[in-house]
């Protein structure tokens, strides 16, 4: 998952924790300056 985001703005990623072979849904509130590029 590739998400882009603006200079300083929050932005709400979903993230997949491998726990014994499951995939649970995580949420985390993160923020990129402009240009950066979150690899999830």
């Amino acid at each position: 998952m590739e998400v882009y985001v603006l200079s300083h703005v929050p932005v709400t990623v979903k993230c997949r924790c491998r726990i014994h072979d499951t995939c649970k849904p995580t949420f985390k509130t993160v923020k990129l300056d402009e240009g950066h590029k979150l690899l999830a």
